[in-house]
């Protein structure tokens, strides 16, 4: 979990730090969850960390435990990351 969430940070270095990461997941487990919270709070880049619950579809093709992380990027941020 720690080396996905570092990943996404990486790849969007033109994150918009001001606003909102996402932290989406079907039911999972309470332990990757801190540990998502933990590693985008330790980063410290935005203002709001919000937890979602993803819908049926990603659910049922991702299965449980499965965790995605959210955020704006800057609008001049072409890069696409990965």
């Amino acid at each position: 979990m720690a080396q996905y969430v570092q990943d996404r940070l990486t790849a969007w270095e033109q994150a918009d730090t001001g606003e909102v990461v996402i932290v989406v997941h079907p039911p999972a487990d309470e332990a990757p969850l801190a540990a998502a919270r933990r590693i985008l709070e330790e980063d410290g880049r935005f203002a709001q960390i919000w937890e979602a619950h993803s819908g049926c579809t990603v659910a049922c093709h991702c299965g449980p435990n499965t965790i995605g992380v959210m955020f704006l990027r800057h609008k001049n941020d072409i890069s696409g990351g990965s």
